[in-house]
């Protein structure tokens, strides 16, 4: 999973619709948090720089701190619904 911290990418899915993150932004959520790999590419359209998210010391993390859990699932829920 990358956070975006400066720059814009577009992500390319087959038979999607491009989609465009910029700072602050997190790619590779889903397939992050499934344990999947997702057939996505992204091309940087501006200079990136981004921050890798290893996920097990994500899920360390995340098993230490029960906010942190908490607040993980209140953003994906926000975030699938459309409204984060």
């Amino acid at each position: 999973m990358f956070v975006l911290l400066q720059g814009e990418v577009t992500l390319l899915r087959p038979g999607q619709e491009e989609k465009k993150l910029g700072p602050g932004q997190v790619a590779g959520l889903l397939a992050f948090l499934a344990g999947d790999t997702e057939p996505e590419s992204a091309v940087a359209t501006q200079p990136v720089r981004a921050l890798r998210l290893d996920q097990e010391d994500f899920y360390d993390a995340m098993a230490e701190d029960f906010n942190l859990t908490r607040g993980i699932l209140r953003a994906v829920v926000k975030w699938a619904a459309g409204t984060l």
